[in-house]
């Protein structure tokens, strides 16, 4: 497994793993509403964006080792094509 990948793995389950608190920040904020309520959400929305920025950052990584191990789906090449190379090598 490579470096990247491994990479990847590690942020995007950290960044799962906070979306699954911020939910739960949501939920708790909604019982309590009021201030503490509004607080608690307000705080589970800066979480939030700090979710966002590491799945982005997760994606590059992913992305990444996709190009470097020529894994990557989106070619011009038929699915034919594919097959002849692989039996040519």
């Amino acid at each position: 497994m490579s470096l990247f990948k491994k990479i990847y793995g590690m942020i995007a389950l950290i960044t799962l793993t906070l979306g699954f608190i911020v939910a739960i920040l949501f939920l708790i904020a909604i019982v309590m509403g009021g201030n503490q309520g509004e607080l608690i959400a307000s705080f589970a929305g800066e979480v939030m964006n700090w979710c966002i920025k590491l799945a982005a950052i997760a994606v590059l990584f992913g992305i990444i080792d996709i190009y470097i191990r020529k894994e990557h789906s989106l070619t011009m090449k038929s699915e034919g094509k594919k097959e002849e190379e692989k039996l040519y090598m």
